[in-house]
């Protein structure tokens, strides 16, 4: 991978017991998650990221004319199903990654417009926890959680 540019945190207050965070986000937009997949707001200041608070988030969008749906069963053990709809026909990735970002299963195929599924078979190797499925298509890409048994 290249690196196209690095963040460097530092605590601008008292410092104590934290969990570590991911960033994730589209080129526009830093959207950062700690463990526990909480959204956690940030601020610009002076240069610096200033982390303001955790809110609870259920799915994360950009730019997609996709609408991605919450997998069943949730939780899972070993097999899941996705839906989504696409507005129009095309290719679409599915994509699984842990916490730390580390991508565990992709799927990838042509679809039809309207409602479409991906049925996933986890790896029995996924610890137990939470996980993010992004589907991709052309016009951008949107990303649910799901909690893995």
């Amino acid at each position: 991978t290249t690196t196209i540019f690095r963040f460097k945190l530092r605590a601008i207050g008292k410092a104590g017991t934290f969990s570590p965070i991911q960033f994730v986000g589209a080129p526009t937009s830093v959207k950062a998650y700690n463990p526990k997949s909480d959204s956690i707001k940030i601020n610009r200041m002076d240069g610096r990221l200033n982390v303001v608070t955790a809110v609870p988030t259920t799915d994360i969008k950009s730019n997609v004319s996709a609408q991605l749906f919450q997998n069943f069963p949730n939780p899972v053990t070993l097999n899941t199903t996705i839906p989504f709809e696409l507005q129009k026909a095309g290719e679409s990735f599915l994509t699984i990654s842990d916490l730390s970002g580390r991508v565990v299963k992709e799927e990838k195929g042509f679809f039809d417009t309207g409602k479409n599924i991906f049925k996933v078979s986890l790896t029995t190797d996924m610890t137990s926890g939470v996980y993010f499925y992004t589907l991709r298509t052309p016009d951008g890409l949107t990303t649910k959680k799901l909690l893995k048994n």
